[in-house]
């Protein structure tokens, strides 16, 4: 995709300047982008190495795990917690290409995701989303929907809004594990207006993640309605 005018001019009088190096014209130059680490494939459950990141059997019984894997390219370095509090604190949307480039390369080298494409299985995008008042008056954004959407776009995955969040929360970031896991609890609604079929591929989007509650429990809340959707997420690094 060609830069605008509009574009042009931005990196002329602010160049980006990669955040390792310090060298002028990306976010992560190329030699820095090398330094990345890749995370394990593991169950996002009991953390044991599975691959695809699919959840293990041994928690896909337990009722109350609602998602199918969590994919995830890199560990939560140095370098990607920059590149993160930039997109999502930082206002520096102009982020999004480079971290959704590094979501569509991991999608597209996960043989399970790769398979249900070949056999035109339906899959969907969707994206965690927040409150009003957070997303218009303290960031102005939600990242989660921009990363969803800039990958849409790319990859020509349809990308549909199934969760709305009417009551505010305390942020996940500020809360230890044992309040993260309860702090979300009935906080997301499916949205009322969306019909699925039932038996889509969900592909739900996020930053990052901790514990894994918030997409867990936004894919409860998708199960609620739509019990037979297969529901991963889908995230740039995981804080351990």
């Amino acid at each position: 995709m060609h830069e605008n005018r509009g574009t042009k001019l931005i990196n002329f009088f602010f160049p980006k300047t990669c955040i390792k190096c310090k060298k002028t014209g990306e976010y992560l130059c190329n030699d820095c982008k090398k330094t990345l680490t890749p995370h394990p494939e593991i169950c996002p459950y009991c953390h044991r190495i599975s691959a695809n990141y699919q959840t293990c059997l041994d928690c896909k019984i337990t009722p109350y795990n609602a998602l199918e894997g969590v994919i995830i390219p890199f560990s939560y370095s140095d370098t990607i917690k920059q590149l993160i509090t930039k997109f999502k604190y930082k206002h520096q949307k102009d982020l999004v290409d480079f971290l959704a480039d590094r979501l569509i390369v991991i999608l597209q080298t996960n043989e399970k995701l790769n398979k249900l494409i070949e056999e035109n299985n339906q899959i969907l995008i969707a994206y965690i989303p927040t409150h009003r008042y957070r997303k218009h008056f303290v960031k102005g954004y939600n990242q989660s929907q921009v990363l969803a959407e800039n990958m849409s776009q790319k990859i020509q995955i349809p990308i549909i809004e199934l969760l709305q969040k009417p009551q505010a929360s305390k942020a996940q970031a500020k809360l230890q594990r044992t309040q993260r896991l309860v702090n979300l609890q009935g906080k997301f609604i499916f949205n009322s207006n969306i019909q699925l079929q039932g038996h889509e591929t969900i592909l739900l989007i996020d930053d990052v993640t901790t514990t894994n509650a918030t997409l867990n429990e936004a894919a409860r809340t998708i199960k609620a309605q739509y019990p037979y959707t297969k529901i991963r997420g889908l995230v740039i690094a995981r804080h351990n």
